[in-house]
């Protein structure tokens, strides 16, 4: 999300480098390895700690807060069990999450289907 906020069209690109740090050594996300894993798009969300501090301003906190939420309630509404990892598609208007609408994607192909539907928010 703050990708997107400073580098707005660029927010999918680095959601894709995020997921590659998945598969590297714990710490999987420092703040170093996530500007390295962001790469070229790093360098378009400018200099000065833009990106370190929206990552940990009070928005991408309650945004996150909210999420978790969210997932804790679909879980629970499954009687806890669950495969992991889980992906879901937010609608996202005037910059606020609906969660209330969020789909779950089950599987990639899924996930582009819900994304590019037609009439999707």
């Amino acid at each position: 999300m703050c990708a997107e906020q400073l580098a707005p069209g660029r927010g999918l690109e680095a959601l894709a480098a995020l997921f590659d740090l998945q598969d590297t050594e714990a710490p999987r996300f420092t703040i170093e390895k996530v500007e390295r894993a962001l790469g070229e798009v790093a360098e378009t969300l400018g200099p000065g700690g833009k990106l370190r501090t929206c990552v940990d301003g009070e928005d991408a906190a309650a945004t996150l807060a909210a999420q978790q939420r969210y997932l804790l309630s679909w879980v629970k509404a499954r009687g806890g069990r669950v495969s992991v990892p889980q992906a879901f598609v937010v609608p996202i208007v005037d910059e606020a999450l609906h969660l209330d609408d969020a789909m779950p994607a089950t599987s990639a192909g899924k996930l582009l289907k819900l994304v590019e539907a037609p009439g999707s928010k």
